[in-house]
C-alpha cells in the first residue's frame, strides 16, 4: 500500500523547507537545550534581587519555544488540545490550496493527522489535495508521479472512509476518482454503497451514472439519470448525459430531446 508521507518526500520530493514534525529524540534534544539556558542564566544571574525573573523567562522562551512541536498530544490529554491543534494546521492547509501551493498543503494535512491520526476531515483534505496533484501532474505528462499521487488520495479516502463510514460524499469522490483511473467496477462499488447511505445524493446517481455509460450499459445509466432528474428535474448535467446515453442505445429522438432540454436549462449539477 502506498504511504503518502513517503511519496510525498521520496516519489513527489517538495521544497527543502517542508519538514514533518521532530522525532521524540529530537524533542528531548530541545528539551535539554531549554534547562540548558535555565541552569545558564542562573549562573550568569544568580539569584539576586530581580535576576530570577529573568533566569526563569529564559527558561519560559525556551520551553515556549518547544510546545508548539510536540506532537501525539492527543495521548497525553484526551485529544482537546490535540484537536485544536490539527484544526490549525487544517487551516493553513487550506490557505495554501486557496493560493495554488498544493505542496505546502498537504505537508500542513500530514501534520493535522500527526496530532489527531482520528481527525477523518484532515485525511478527506489530504486525500482531496493528493487528487489535485495527481491531475496536475497528469496534464504536465509525469504520468507516473500522477499515478502515485493518485494513489495517495485513495489511500487517504480509505481512511477518512474507515473513521467516517456513514458519509456518503466520501464513497462519491472516492468512486469519482476509481472512475477516472479505469478501475470502473470499484467506482459503481462506491457509488452504491452512496446510494445506500443517501438516496438522495445526486452526485452518486449521477456518478454511477457515469460509469455505466463508460461500461456500455446504457440501461442502467438511463435508469440512474432518471434518478437524478428525480432529485432536480432541469439539471443540465444529467439531461446532457442521460440524452447521450439514448443516443448510444439508438433512441435517437429521445436522445435529441433530452440534449435540447439540457441546452436549454440553466441549473447545473445538483442545483445546489
Amino acid at each position: 500500500m502506498i504511504d503518502p508521507t513517503q511519496a510525498e518526500h521520496r516519489d513527489l520530493p517538495m521544497t527543502d523547507e517542508l519538514r514533518i514534525l521532530p522525532t521524540r529524540d529530537e524533542l528531548r534534544q530541545l528539551w535539554r537545550v531549554g534547562v540548558d539556558a535555565f541552569m545558564e542564566a542562573i549562573s550568569t544571574f544568580g539569584f539576586r534581587r530581580n535576576r530570577e525573573f529573568a533566569a526563569l523567562a529564559l527558561f519560559g522562551a525556551a520551553i515556549f519555544a518547544v510546545l508548539p512541536q510536540l506532537p501525539s498530544l492527543e495521548e497525553w490529554n484526551g485529544g482537546t488540545t490535540a484537536t485544536f491543534s490539527a484544526n490549525s494546521h487544517i487551516t493553513r492547509a487550506d490557505n495554501w490550496l486557496a493560493k495554488g501551493d498544493i505542496n505546502r498543503a498537504i505537508a500542513e494535512y500530514d501534520r493535522a493527522i500527526k496530532f489527531a491520526p482520528k481527525n477523518a476531515l484532515a485525511y478527506s483534505k489530504l486525500a482531496a489535495a493528493w487528487s489535485l496533484k495527481s491531475d496536475f501532474l497528469y496534464n504536465t505528462g509525469d504520468r507516473s508521479s500522477s499515478e502515485l499521487a493518485r494513489d495517495a488520495a485513495l489511500e487517504n479516502y480509505g481512511r477518512a472512509i474507515e473513521l467516517d463510514p456513514k458519509s456518503a460524499d466520501l464513497y462519491v469522490t472516492r468512486g469519482n476518482i476509481w472512475s477516472r483511473a479505469g478501475r470502473l467496477d470499484l467506482a459503481i462499488d462506491d457509488y452504491t454503497r452512496a446510494i445506500e447511505l443517501d438516496p438522495k445524493s445526486f452526485y452518486a446517481w449521477t456518478g454511477r451514472g457515469d460509469t455505466w455509460s463508460a461500461k456500455r450499459d446504457y440501461a442502467r445509466a438511463i435508469d440512474d439519470y432518471n434518478h437524478a432528474l428525480s432529485l432536480n428535474r432541469n439539471s443540465a448535467t444529467a439531461l446532457a448525459s442521460r440524452g447521450r446515453a439514448k443516443l448510444k442505445s439508438g433512441d435517437t429522438a429521445g436522445g435529441n430531446a433530452d440534449i435540447a432540454a439540457a441546452e436549454r436549462s440553466t441549473t447545473f449539477g445538483a442545483g445546489d
